[in-house]
Protein backbone atom coordinates (compact mmCIF):
# COMPACT_ATOMS: atom_id res chain seq x y z
CA UNK A 1 0.00 0.00 0.00
CA UNK A 2 1.27 3.83 -1.62
CA UNK A 3 2.29 5.18 1.79
CA UNK A 4 0.67 8.88 2.11
CA UNK A 5 3.43 12.24 1.67
CA UNK A 6 2.41 13.34 5.13
CA UNK A 7 3.82 10.80 7.13
CA UNK A 8 7.46 11.65 5.76
CA UNK A 9 9.87 11.64 8.86
CA UNK A 10 9.52 11.35 11.98
CA UNK A 11 5.95 11.52 13.63
CA UNK A 12 5.61 12.96 16.75
CA UNK A 13 2.52 12.11 19.11
CA UNK A 14 3.62 14.15 22.66
CA UNK A 15 0.26 15.20 24.34
CA UNK A 16 1.52 17.93 27.02
CA UNK A 17 -1.28 16.51 29.04
CA UNK A 18 -0.24 14.21 32.18
CA UNK A 19 -1.24 10.45 32.63
CA UNK A 20 -2.08 7.66 30.09
CA UNK A 21 -5.58 5.94 29.69
CA UNK A 22 -4.78 2.29 28.96
CA UNK A 23 -7.19 -0.47 27.11
CA UNK A 24 -5.05 -3.01 27.46
CA UNK A 25 -6.13 -6.23 28.41
CA UNK A 26 -6.28 -7.31 32.16
CA UNK A 27 -5.06 -10.72 33.84
CA UNK A 28 -8.25 -11.43 33.21
CA UNK A 29 -8.28 -10.77 29.37
CA UNK A 30 -4.96 -12.28 28.10
CA UNK A 31 -4.80 -11.89 24.69
CA UNK A 32 -4.87 -15.00 22.38
CA UNK A 33 -3.73 -15.35 19.02
CA UNK A 34 -5.82 -16.47 15.47
CA UNK A 35 -5.28 -16.78 11.54
CA UNK A 36 -7.27 -13.93 9.39
CA UNK A 37 -8.56 -16.26 6.31
CA UNK A 38 -7.63 -15.10 3.64
CA UNK A 39 -10.48 -13.21 1.55
CA UNK A 40 -12.05 -14.94 -0.99
CA UNK A 41 -12.91 -14.06 -4.42
CA UNK A 42 -15.62 -10.88 -4.79
CA UNK A 43 -15.35 -10.51 -0.84
CA UNK A 44 -14.59 -7.51 0.52
CA UNK A 45 -10.71 -7.57 2.16
CA UNK A 46 -11.54 -8.68 5.75
CA UNK A 47 -7.77 -8.18 6.89
CA UNK A 48 -8.23 -4.31 7.27
CA UNK A 49 -9.42 -3.25 10.78
CA UNK A 50 -11.93 -0.89 11.23
CA UNK A 51 -12.19 1.55 14.59
CA UNK A 52 -15.39 0.23 15.87
CA UNK A 53 -17.22 -3.15 15.59
CA UNK A 54 -19.01 -2.60 12.55
CA UNK A 55 -18.83 -1.82 8.36
CA UNK A 56 -19.86 1.46 9.62
CA UNK A 57 -16.98 2.60 10.91
CA UNK A 58 -14.02 3.92 9.51
CA UNK A 59 -10.91 1.44 8.50
CA UNK A 60 -7.19 1.51 9.45
CA UNK A 61 -4.46 2.33 6.86
CA UNK A 62 -2.53 -0.59 8.15
CA UNK A 63 -3.77 -4.53 7.43
CA UNK A 64 -4.00 -6.71 10.66
CA UNK A 65 -1.22 -9.51 10.35
CA UNK A 66 -1.41 -12.92 9.05
CA UNK A 67 -2.24 -14.34 13.10
CA UNK A 68 -3.72 -11.45 14.89
CA UNK A 69 -3.89 -11.16 18.79
CA UNK A 70 -6.88 -10.27 20.04
CA UNK A 71 -8.26 -9.17 23.19
CA UNK A 72 -11.79 -9.33 23.79
CA UNK A 73 -14.99 -9.53 21.38
CA UNK A 74 -18.38 -6.91 21.49
CA UNK A 75 -21.57 -7.49 19.28
CA UNK A 76 -21.55 -5.36 15.72
CA UNK A 77 -23.17 -5.15 12.71
CA UNK A 78 -23.39 -8.66 11.43
CA UNK A 79 -20.49 -10.16 8.51
CA UNK A 80 -23.04 -13.33 6.97
CA UNK A 81 -25.07 -13.64 10.07
CA UNK A 82 -22.07 -13.38 12.56
CA UNK A 83 -22.66 -9.52 14.99
CA UNK A 84 -19.28 -10.73 16.87
CA UNK A 85 -16.47 -8.45 16.19
CA UNK A 86 -12.71 -9.21 18.11
CA UNK A 87 -10.83 -6.34 19.16
CA UNK A 88 -7.10 -6.89 18.05
CA UNK A 89 -5.18 -6.59 21.64
CA UNK A 90 -3.44 -2.60 22.59
CA UNK A 91 -5.00 0.56 22.79
CA UNK A 92 -6.65 1.96 19.30
CA UNK A 93 -5.32 -0.81 17.15
CA UNK A 94 -9.20 -1.64 15.64
CA UNK A 95 -11.57 -4.50 15.35
CA UNK A 96 -11.86 -6.94 12.68
CA UNK A 97 -15.18 -9.48 11.85
CA UNK A 98 -15.39 -12.79 13.97
CA UNK A 99 -16.20 -14.13 10.11
CA UNK A 100 -12.85 -13.41 9.26
CA UNK A 101 -11.22 -14.92 11.72
CA UNK A 102 -10.00 -19.10 11.82
CA UNK A 103 -11.59 -20.62 15.26
CA UNK A 104 -12.00 -23.75 13.64
CA UNK A 105 -15.86 -23.65 13.28
CA UNK A 106 -15.88 -21.86 16.90
CA UNK A 107 -16.39 -17.87 17.43
CA UNK A 108 -14.59 -15.61 19.34
CA UNK A 109 -17.31 -15.17 22.09
CA UNK A 110 -16.41 -19.21 23.18
CA UNK A 111 -12.76 -18.26 23.33
CA UNK A 112 -12.88 -14.40 24.87
CA UNK A 113 -13.93 -12.35 27.46
CA UNK A 114 -16.58 -9.61 26.51
CA UNK A 115 -15.04 -6.16 25.79
CA UNK A 116 -15.88 -4.53 29.80
CA UNK A 117 -18.91 -2.40 29.86
CA UNK A 118 -19.60 -2.97 26.33
CA UNK A 119 -23.19 -4.52 27.32
CA UNK A 120 -24.44 -0.97 28.31
CA UNK A 121 -21.72 1.42 26.80
CA UNK A 122 -21.96 5.03 26.18
CA UNK A 123 -19.95 6.64 23.56
CA UNK A 124 -17.15 9.35 23.95
CA UNK A 125 -17.77 13.01 23.55
CA UNK A 126 -16.21 16.26 23.19
CA UNK A 127 -14.90 18.50 20.68
CA UNK A 128 -11.82 19.42 18.51
CA UNK A 129 -11.75 23.63 19.03
CA UNK A 130 -8.53 24.88 17.35
CA UNK A 131 -6.24 23.09 15.22
CA UNK A 132 -3.01 25.53 14.98
CA UNK A 133 0.25 24.65 12.49
CA UNK A 134 4.06 26.01 13.30
CA UNK A 135 6.22 25.91 10.88
CA UNK A 136 10.13 24.94 11.04
CA UNK A 137 11.88 24.69 14.78
CA UNK A 138 9.32 27.56 16.29
CA UNK A 139 8.33 24.56 18.83
CA UNK A 140 11.49 23.17 18.96
CA UNK A 141 9.65 19.96 17.74
CA UNK A 142 11.52 19.89 14.39
CA UNK A 143 9.95 20.09 10.66
CA UNK A 144 6.22 21.14 10.57
CA UNK A 145 4.33 20.71 13.72
CA UNK A 146 0.59 20.72 14.26
CA UNK A 147 -1.20 20.95 17.29
CA UNK A 148 -4.77 19.75 18.07
CA UNK A 149 -6.85 21.11 20.94
CA UNK A 150 -10.11 20.34 22.53
CA UNK A 151 -11.64 18.59 24.88
CA UNK A 152 -13.21 14.99 25.66
CA UNK A 153 -14.69 12.96 28.07
CA UNK A 154 -15.94 9.14 28.44
CA UNK A 155 -19.85 8.95 30.20
CA UNK A 156 -19.14 5.78 31.42
CA UNK A 157 -15.79 6.46 33.29
CA UNK A 158 -16.12 10.43 33.89
CA UNK A 159 -12.60 10.64 36.30
CA UNK A 160 -10.94 8.47 33.58
CA UNK A 161 -8.07 10.16 30.98
CA UNK A 162 -9.17 9.56 27.25
CA UNK A 163 -7.11 8.44 24.62
CA UNK A 164 -7.01 11.21 21.69
CA UNK A 165 -5.38 10.16 18.35
CA UNK A 166 -4.98 12.28 15.38
CA UNK A 167 -5.35 10.57 11.59
CA UNK A 168 -4.56 11.74 8.12
CA UNK A 169 -7.10 10.64 5.85
CA UNK A 170 -6.63 9.10 2.00
CA UNK A 171 -9.45 8.17 0.22
CA UNK A 172 -11.37 5.36 2.73
CA UNK A 173 -8.17 4.81 4.99
CA UNK A 174 -7.08 6.67 7.99
CA UNK A 175 -3.59 6.66 8.61
CA UNK A 176 -2.75 7.35 12.34
CA UNK A 177 -0.04 10.31 12.71
CA UNK A 178 -0.03 11.06 16.71
CA UNK A 179 -2.26 10.37 20.00
CA UNK A 180 -2.30 11.59 23.77
CA UNK A 181 -4.93 11.70 26.32
CA UNK A 182 -7.10 14.11 28.21
CA UNK A 183 -6.00 15.64 31.37
CA UNK A 184 -5.70 19.26 30.77
CA UNK A 185 -7.70 21.87 32.72
CA UNK A 186 -10.97 23.12 31.27
CA UNK A 187 -12.69 25.09 33.74
CA UNK A 188 -15.03 25.99 31.08
CA UNK A 189 -16.25 22.84 30.58
CA UNK A 190 -16.42 21.77 33.99
CA UNK A 191 -19.34 24.67 34.79
CA UNK A 192 -21.24 24.18 31.69
CA UNK A 193 -20.93 20.39 32.57
CA UNK A 194 -20.82 20.06 36.68
CA UNK A 195 -20.92 16.28 36.76
CA UNK A 196 -17.59 16.17 33.96
CA UNK A 197 -13.87 16.37 35.81
CA UNK A 198 -12.43 19.74 35.68
CA UNK A 199 -9.66 17.59 34.05
CA UNK A 200 -10.96 17.29 30.19
CA UNK A 201 -8.30 19.16 27.79
CA UNK A 202 -5.91 17.96 25.22
CA UNK A 203 -3.31 18.90 22.96
CA UNK A 204 -1.82 16.73 20.67
CA UNK A 205 1.49 17.48 18.03
CA UNK A 206 1.71 15.98 15.00
CA UNK A 207 4.65 16.53 12.10
CA UNK A 208 3.73 16.82 8.77
CA UNK A 209 5.36 18.04 5.37
CA UNK A 210 4.87 21.17 3.59
CA UNK A 211 2.81 21.85 1.01
CA UNK A 212 0.61 18.65 1.32
CA UNK A 213 -3.14 19.34 1.80
CA UNK A 214 -4.43 16.67 4.27
CA UNK A 215 -8.11 16.37 5.83
CA UNK A 216 -7.21 15.21 9.51
CA UNK A 217 -9.80 13.17 11.68
CA UNK A 218 -9.44 13.55 15.57
CA UNK A 219 -10.56 10.66 17.32
CA UNK A 220 -11.66 9.93 21.38
CA UNK A 221 -10.94 6.32 21.81
CA UNK A 222 -13.93 4.72 24.54
CA UNK A 223 -12.51 3.89 27.52
CA UNK A 224 -14.73 0.71 27.86
CA UNK A 225 -15.08 -1.19 24.24
CA UNK A 226 -11.59 0.55 22.65
CA UNK A 227 -14.30 2.00 19.84
CA UNK A 228 -13.20 5.39 18.50
CA UNK A 229 -15.75 8.37 17.78
CA UNK A 230 -15.28 11.17 15.83
CA UNK A 231 -15.18 14.26 17.81
CA UNK A 232 -17.35 17.28 17.01
CA UNK A 233 -15.91 19.24 14.23
CA UNK A 234 -13.21 16.66 14.56
CA UNK A 235 -12.32 17.12 10.85
CA UNK A 236 -9.88 19.81 9.25
CA UNK A 237 -8.16 19.85 6.38
CA UNK A 238 -5.16 22.44 5.49
CA UNK A 239 -1.63 22.49 4.69
CA UNK A 240 1.16 23.18 6.40
CA UNK A 241 3.11 25.89 4.47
Amino acid sequence: MKKIRVLAGLVASVALLAGMVSVMPSAAQAASTYKIITSPKGEAVPSIPRIGPGSNYAMLGTPAKASQSFDCWVKGTPVHGDYIWGRIAGTGNGFIADWWIQLNGKTLNTKLPQCPGATSNKTPVGFLDSVSVFAGNSTNRGGNTVVFTGWATDPDKLSSNVTIVVYAQQGSYLYKLGSGTTGGTRADVKKVHPTYSNKTGYAVYVQVASGVPTTYKVYAVDVNTGAQTLLTYGTKTLTAK
